[in-house]
Formats: C-alpha cells, structure tokens, sequence
C-alpha cells in the first residue's frame, strides 16, 4: 500500500494528502480481505500456536474487523476524490466497489468459508480493476 507513495515522491519529490489517502484505502482494503481469507486457516493458526486475528479473535469478530477496515477503505477513497478534486463519475466507480466490498462480506460468513477463494480471487480482482477504471475515466472528463 505504500508503493502509491513511493512512486508519487519519486515523481513530485513531495507527498500530498491525497495520495496518503490512496495509500491509506489500500492499506485498509488489503488488510480486510486478508483477514476474510485468513479466516479459513484458524485450525492451522491455533495448532502452530500463530496469532493470527481470525485465530484470537474467531471469525465472527475477525470478519467483523474485516469489514469496519472495508468501510474505512471507502471513507479514504472518497477522501481521494475530494482531495485531488476528481470529477464526479470517479464516484460511480467508487460505488461498484462498494457494492462489490458488500458482496464479498455477504458471501462469506463465520460457518461457511466455502465461497472465500470466490470473493477473494474474483471480488479483489474486479475490485482493483474498477478503482483503475475509475481513475483513468474520470481524466477523461478533465
């Protein structure tokens, strides 16, 4: 997630609140599902003594966790699109992932991990493609 920043220093030689706060959405949206497809190793975290968040905390609250940081995502990408002052459509693109980041939480839950590699290689996937699709359509409208 910092890889945003790095390249922006390399570029500007400065940091901007905006890009901290595409940082900061990545950051939050990694560590969330994450948490949801760490959540299928719990037997194997707790037999080797890891502490993972899933195996403290059980996948109720892990998931839990996992979806306040997906919210937290959202308030720092809408902070992007204010902070460099993108245009409007940039919020369609924000609400498809937001929808998505719903789907993914609905589809998996604490007693049935069956659909994880679903959200989190399919979900993720479409999830990353439709911020890039959003930054590169807004600058269309520029």
């Amino acid at each position: 997630s910092l890889a945003p920043v790095g390249a922006w220093v390399a570029l500007t030689g400065s940091v901007s609140w905006g890009i901290l706060y595409l940082s900061l959405g990545l950051m939050t949206y990694i560590a969330g599902f994450d948490i949801l497809y760490a959540c299928q190793d719990i037997g194997f975290d707790r037999d080797q003594g890891l502490h993972s968040l899933p195996a403290r905390l059980g996948p109720k609250r892990a998931m839990q966790v996992s979806s306040f940081l997906h919210v937290l995502t959202m308030a720092w990408l809408g902070a992007v699109h204010v902070s460099f002052g993108l245009h409007p459509v940039f919020l369609l693109f924000l609400a498809a992932i937001g929808v998505l980041l719903i789907l993914e939480h609905w589809m998996v839950n604490p007693r049935d991990l069956s659909r994880i590699n679903l959200a989190f290689f399919h979900i993720n996937s479409a999830v990353s493609l439709l911020l890039l699709a959003g930054v590169l359509t807004q600058s269309f409208f520029r």
